[in-house]
């Protein structure tokens, strides 16, 4: 009996070395964005070591995912297979921080998706969620498994959050608005909350053509407002008497876009504000 026991564990040892002949750790550095297929080529910001454990050259290639815990994953096609491996010497520890030089696992034509557009990823990036991105290593030629399957292999925890866009405050929607006499109009909207450094406005304002427009349809398709300036450093703007004449009895359309100059922060429509309505008396 005690001979079967120590075969059994024999047998499991060998196994577990077989497996881990590769081990993968990845590591994303903060700040982070929806776009992370753009990580993969940013110098930096995804650190990648693949180490061999055996006393052999191994010829390897890497197959990678990345997966939310809403449900949502990206995946290296099964059949994959880049033009050249990776070489790993015995014992020998590879770090890319530049994974253009990977061979493509993540190249658009290489990667199979969950209910996700991947024209809506690559213009809006990922949705909110937490996500890991995990890689595993394999035999160049064989397929065989060369690395331990997730947890092992992933990154840290990527936590993707969207920032609320800023509020008008006035003029409310449907609001009358006194110009009598050129008087300036002060629009005022909410900074966004948390965030100071970074952050800059853009104010469009338009002039809706009758009440069956859909303003904030309407706002969006105008290429040439009636006014817009952008890199707006505060939150409020004076409309004064160097700006486009507003008409008597005539509605208006305004809204306000945040960006974020550094890029560190995602906001939920575009940073778009919702479409404020008034009306010059």
């Amino acid at each position: 009996m005690k001979k079967y026991i120590l075969l059994i564990i024999s047998v499991l040892s060998l196994s577990f070395t077989f497996a881990q002949q590769v081990s993968v750790n990845v590591s994303v550095a903060p700040p982070y964005t929806p776009y992370l297929l753009d990580y993969l080529f940013s110098t930096g910001k995804i650190t990648l070591q693949v180490k061999n454990n055996t006393r052999q050259i191994l010829q390897i290639k890497l197959l990678g995912s990345i997966t939310g815990d809403n449900g949502l994953w990206v995946k290296t096609k099964p059949n994959f297979q880049p033009t050249k491996p990776i070489i790993l010497n015995p014992n020998e520890i590879k770090i890319f921080k530049n994974w253009q030089e990977l061979q493509g696992f993540f190249d658009g034509n290489n990667v199979e998706y969950s209910e996700i557009n991947p024209e809506v990823i690559a213009r809006n990036g990922f949705p909110e969620g937490t996500y890991n991105i995990c890689l595993r290593a394999l035999d160049f030629t064989t397929n065989t498994v060369l690395s331990f399957e997730e947890p092992l292999g992933c990154s840290n925890p990527i936590s993707i959050r969207y920032v609320e866009p800023p509020v008008i405050i006035f003029p409310k929607d449907e609001d009358i608005v006194n110009i009598g006499n050129r008087q300036p109009i002060m629009f005022n909207w909410s900074n966004i909350i948390g965030l100071t450094k970074g952050i800059s406005f853009s104010f469009k304002l338009v002039e809706l053509p009758n009440d069956e427009v859909s303003p904030n349809a309407y706002v969006e398709a105008v290429s040439i407002p009636i006014y817009e300036q952008k890199n707006i450093r505060s939150t409020t703007l004076i409309y004064g008497n160097n700006m486009p004449i507003l008409k008597l009895n005539t509605k208006y359309a305004v809204r306000i876009t945040a960006i974020d100059i550094d890029k560190k922060v995602s906001f939920l429509n575009d940073g778009h504000s919702f479409v404020t309505t008034f009306t010059c008396k």
